[in-house]
């Protein structure tokens, strides 16, 4: 391997490592409103099956103040704010009947969201979420997860396949 190309992979390496430090920190901050303040903060699991996705596109749907939509914090709630694929651009938007926070279900296994890291964005209660692997029912069948440990938020159980 000529020695240009090594340069090249060892840069990359530490550009895409750089990139996705802060991601894997296991720590996420749940703010509580637009400015972020009094924002709460969370452990995240090494264990769950988070997602995630890219909120870096503008839609015209109008955020908390009636402007562009093109991040989390132009919403009420980073928990209101939803990113959509249509005809090959993302189209973002703030759903203010959408939970208010990691408080804005019965129960925090109940909050479901399409991004837990860096922001916490794109939630909806799903009620009736498993709290322990008791709830999930024979652990050699299923296996249970949150997406964040403490406090349990986005709790599925996962079928075991053999």
């Amino acid at each position: 391997m000529r020695l240009d190309r090594v340069d090249r992979l060892f840069h990359s390496i530490i550009v895409l490592g750089a990139a996705i430090g802060n991601g894997c920190s296991g720590n996420v901050e749940i703010p509580g409103n637009a400015g972020g303040a009094g924002g709460e903060s969370a452990s995240a699991s090494g264990t769950g099956g988070g997602s995630s996705s890219s909120s870096s596109a503008s839609s015209s749907s109008g955020g908390a103040d009636g402007g562009v939509v093109d991040d989390p914090f132009d919403c009420a709630h980073s928990t209101q704010f939803f990113c959509q694929d249509v005809l090959g651009q993302t189209v973002c938007n703030c759903d203010p009947t959408a939970p208010a926070g990691i408080d804005g279900c019965d129960k925090t296994q109940d909050l479901h969201c399409q991004q837990y890291m860096p922001v916490v964005t794109g939630c909806k209660c799903v009620a009736g979420s498993p709290a322990t692997q008791a709830d999930c029912g024979d652990p050699d069948q299923f296996y249970f997860t949150c997406a964040i440990d403490e406090p349990p938020i986005g709790c599925h159980c996962i079928t075991i396949i053999k």
